[in-house]
C-alpha cells in the first residue's frame, strides 16, 4: 500500500468521524450545543494550557455522547470479569495438571495400568486415559476411588 493510501485511508476515517460527532452534536439540545461551542473555543485559544484543553475534550465527550462513561465504566467491569475468569481457568489447569501428574505417578509407583484402576474402581479406563491427558476433570467422588485404589489420602491426588 502506498504512502498515499495510507494518508487517504486515515483522512477518510477522521472525516467519518468528523460525520458522526456533529451528527451527535446536532441531535443534542441547544444548550449542549453552546457548552460544546465554549469548550471547542477554549479548546482552539493559544492561551489554553494543556490541562485546560484535557478538560476541554473531555467536556465536550460528556456533553455529546453523555453514555461514554457508563460505558467505559462497563468496559472496565467486564475487563476485570474477564481477567477473573483468566485466573480461574489458569487455576483450574493447574489442578487437572498436578493431579494428572499425581494419579499417574501413583499409578506408576504402584504398578497399576489404567485397565487395572478401571476395573478396581469402576471408572471406565477411556475416562481414566481422558483424566490423564487432562481432556476432562475429575469428580470428587472419582478422585476418593482413585484415592482408595492407591491407598493415599484424596488430597495427595487433587491439588489445593
Amino acid at each position: 500500500m502506498t504512502n498515499a493510501a495510507l494518508m487517504s485511508g486515515v483522512i477518510d476515517a477522521q472525516v467519518q468521524m468528523f460525520v458522526h460527532i456533529q451528527s451527535a452534536l446536532q441531535q443534542c439540545d441547544p444548550e449542549i450545543q453552546k457548552v460544546v461551542r465554549d469548550m471547542i473555543a477554549i479548546y482552539a485559544s493559544d492561551d489554553a494550557t494543556d490541562v485546560e484543553k484535557q478538560a476541554a475534550i473531555y467536556t465536550i465527550r460528556d456533553a455529546i455522547f453523555p453514555s461514554f462513561a457508563e460505558d467505559l465504566g462497563e468496559m472496565e467491569r467486564v475487563k476485570r470479569r474477564s481477567t477473573e475468569a483468566s485466573e480461574i481457568q489458569s487455576e483450574f489447569e493447574r489442578q487437572e495438571r498436578t493431579f494428572a501428574e499425581r494419579l499417574k505417578s501413583l499409578m506408576e509407583a504402584k504398578g497399576i495400568t489404567q485397565e487395572e484402576l478401571a476395573a478396581i474402581t469402576s471408572v471406565s479406563q477411556p475416562a481414566i486415559s481422558h483424566l490423564l491427558n487432562r481432556e476432562s476433570r475429575p469428580q470428587q467422588r472419582t478422585i476418593r476411588k482413585f484415592a482408595a485404589a492407591l491407598g493415599v489420602a484424596s488430597e495427595d491426588l487433587w491439588p489445593t
